[in-house]
């Protein structure tokens, strides 16, 4: 662990700019593509739901499944790439989508299907949790939000065109098209971690601090510290509108109710995805100039709307609400990395980094389930009545938390410290 003024010793930080702009492309591009396995049988749910004889709820485990692989594994992931580094951790969880993916697609029962869902979870978990946790390390001082905005960007981007490729994918291979599609998508991802590595060698290289395990003192710190609590909380909300609302209840409302084939549902979500990419340019430099709370608060703000808009289910306002849902989820997702970054001792960054994946993937877990559970006892319109309470109140707790981004004092300039401030910040 850095001290106090000391300069960072991780080899990670040895790069040209350009050379830690282009390891920063290809990993944020890598786990774009991992991150693409979240919602790609989103559209071909209902048709995977006929052929096995599935209810709803049924069909819901399918895709919580690959969630619960998520949530069992971000720790451990966040750990592996402590202790042994990006390569070996980014590797691991390549390899183990692969597999799973390809298993799924061999059409086996359906708890072999629920197990091959699960290794695909684990994977993307262990290399996205590894791959966040070493863009931290190496990013540049002065910068960390606003790189770390652009790569949450991203990654809700490839969670946003996921539905999107899954459509392409039923469409053209039928419903085990998505497995095929996400096990090519793996093995690309593996290859530009590598070449990543090759382009920045400190990625490579495990936690500066050399420890193992992560002491107990920031990691308490951590968790007692109120602007992290929220943000997980907001965050699983947040995760579990994405899952359940949009992935779950947009497909069974736009085809029952409005009449959309699987390339139309997936075309609807991906509307999302055009949104999401329009707030890359904005959230991150905004939650730079004006802090990580306004825009989450902004992020939650628009994604009630999208959700209000849903209630009302005529095509217009499905269009305009799944567009809000783009621009909110693009809003909420630059200031939460923002503030973890902003709190976190950089000696538990990679379980710190864990964490905060766990609540996600809580959130991808339980979303479908539940609202699947919601579609069978209540209406599509009350249903989605039900996310925008539950986002409301999430507003109500960002108005609670200190404002995370540390300003600089006015007065004489003075010059910087050549501590990353992401390093030097404490956890209060």
């Amino acid at each position: 662990m850095s001290t106090q003024g000391e300069p960072a010793a991780g080899p990670e930080r040895a790069g040209s700019p350009l050379r830690t702009g282009t390891g920063f492309a290809l990993v944020t591009v890598a786990t774009f593509l991992m991150v693409s396995g979240v919602a790609l049988l989103a559209p071909g749910l209902p048709q995977l739901a006929d052929s096995r004889g599935l209810t709803v709820a049924e069909s819901g485990w399918v895709l919580s499944a690959f969630a619960l692989g998520r949530l069992l594994f971000s720790i451990p992931g966040g750990l592996l790439a402590d202790r042994l580094g990006f390569a070996r951790a980014a590797t691991t969880g390549c390899l183990l989508t692969v597999g799973g993916a390809v298993a799924a697609g061999l059409e086996p029962p359906l708890w072999a299907l629920l197990s091959a869902q699960i290794v695909q979870g684990a994977g993307s978990a262990v290399h996205n949790t590894a791959a966040l946790s070493s863009i931290i390390a190496a990013l540049p001082d002065g910068r960390m939000a606003r790189f770390l905005s652009l790569h949450q960007g991203v990654v809700l981007l490839g969670v946003s065109l996921s539905p999107v490729m899954g459509g392409v994918a039923v469409t053209a291979w039928g419903v085990t098209g998505p497995f095929w599609f996400y096990a090519a998508t793996a093995v690309v991802s593996l290859l530009l971690s590598l070449v990543a590595i090759l382009v920045l060698p400190g990625l490579a290289h495990a936690h500066p601090s050399g420890e193992a395990v992560p002491r107990r003192g920031p990691l308490s710190r951590l968790m007692t510290n109120r602007s992290f609590a929220v943000s997980l909380c907001v965050t699983f909300v947040l995760f579990w509108m994405v899952a359940g609302l949009r992935n779950t209840a947009v497909p069974v409302l736009a085809r029952d109710d409005l009449g959309y084939s699987a390339l139309l549902v997936g075309l609807l979500l991906g509307a999302a995805a055009v949104a999401n990419g329009i707030c890359l340019f904005v959230a991150g430099p905004a939650a730079d100039r004006f802090g990580r709370r306004p825009v989450l608060l902004a992020g939650t703000g628009v994604l009630c709307a999208g959700l209000a808009g849903l209630v009302v289910g005529s095509v217009a306002a499905t269009w305009t609400g799944v567009l809000a849902l783009g621009i909110g989820m693009g809003l909420a997702g630059a200031a939460l990395p923002a503030i973890l970054a902003d709190v976190a001792d950089p000696s538990i960054r990679g379980v710190a980094v864990g964490i905060h994946r766990t609540s996600s993937g809580l959130g991808l877990f339980v979303g479908p389930v539940t609202v699947g559970l919601l579609l069978q006892h209540l209406s599509t319109a009350t249903t989605f009545g039900v996310g925008v309470v539950a986002l409301a109140l999430s507003a109500v707790a960002v108005l609670f938390i200190p404002e995370t981004l540390a300003r600089a004092p006015a007065g004489p300039v003075v010059p910087p410290s050549p501590t990353p401030t992401h390093q030097r910040q404490g956890v209060t």
